[in-house]
């Protein structure tokens, strides 16, 4: 809805309310100091949610790139994450519809419509 200091405050919530006041005292800390591109950062530093690696990529060099689309790809696939459900229709993984690794793991995971 573009209102993203609300959305850094629900997420920091919802961490709280997981036992994680550290990461979500981080998550506030990192916007309040670099805006929502040091949320991001912060939120993909912790490393639970490929949303925030996702949301880095139309922003990152190269390299990160690479790492990043690695950790989706490969590590999402061995860990079983909840959010493999969504790739086919989230549009946060846009960025790596072309890359022939997710589409391989689309083929592994085949996650419904």
């Amino acid at each position: 809805m573009g209102n993203r200091e609300a959305a850094v405050e629900e997420r920091a919530k919802a961490l709280e309310l997981t036992g994680r006041p550290e990461d979500a005292k981080l998550l506030r800390e990192s916007f309040a100091k670099e805006g929502w591109d040091g949320f991001l950062r912060a939120g993909a530093r912790q490393g639970r949610e490929p949303f925030f690696k996702l949301a880095l990529l139309s922003n990152a060099n190269d390299a990160d790139k690479e790492a990043m689309v690695k950790a989706l790809t490969e590590r999402s696939v061995e860990r079983g994450g909840f959010w493999l459900f969504l790739v086919k229709t989230d549009p946060l993984y846009d960025p790596l519809r072309g890359d022939p690794r997710f589409q391989e793991l689309l083929k592994k995971f085949n996650p419904p419509k």
